[in-house]
């Protein structure tokens, strides 16, 4: 009867360091992509019209990539807690909670803005690559 709350032990431990892994790796492409970003825009800025504008779809694609990216990792993230939180709710002592259960809570309430900050930054950096292309495809046929 021991065995199987010592393995829920080792599986809840387990998935927390999976949840640390996926929140480095969205702090991981959240970085990667201010800086191409910002790469970008440098490095071709004095290249030919044709040129900056390849980098900027290049660019583009990439944090396309990375929307969908981070969509799965929250995602993940999710299934994750949802499992933490029914391991923690079978061996609660003294009604101490985890953040699966405030996060819970919490996004009931009007409150939470359920991932507003990242979907701001994306669409921030996916218009601003749009709108370099747009000026470089201008520049480029007129």
């Amino acid at each position: 009867m021991s065995e199987q709350p010592n393995f829920q032990i080792e599986e809840y431990k387990s998935l927390r360091v999976e949840i640390d892994n996926i929140q480095k790796q969205a702090y991981a492409i959240d970085t990667a992509i201010t800086v191409g970003f910002a790469s970008v825009i440098a490095f071709s800025s004095d290249k030919e019209a044709k040129l900056a504008f390849l980098y900027a779809l290049l660019f583009l694609s990439v944090t396309t990539f990375a929307i969908f990216k981070r969509f799965f990792l929250s995602k993940r993230m999710k299934v994750i807690s949802g499992y933490i939180k029914l391991i923690e709710s079978k061996h609660r002592v003294n009604h101490i909670i985890g953040w699966e259960h405030f996060l819970s809570s919490h996004e009931n309430s009007s409150r939470c803005n359920k991932g507003l900050p990242t979907r701001v930054f994306y669409s921030v950096m996916f218009t601003m690559t749009f709108l370099y292309m747009l000026l470089k495809a201008h520049q480029l046929y007129c």
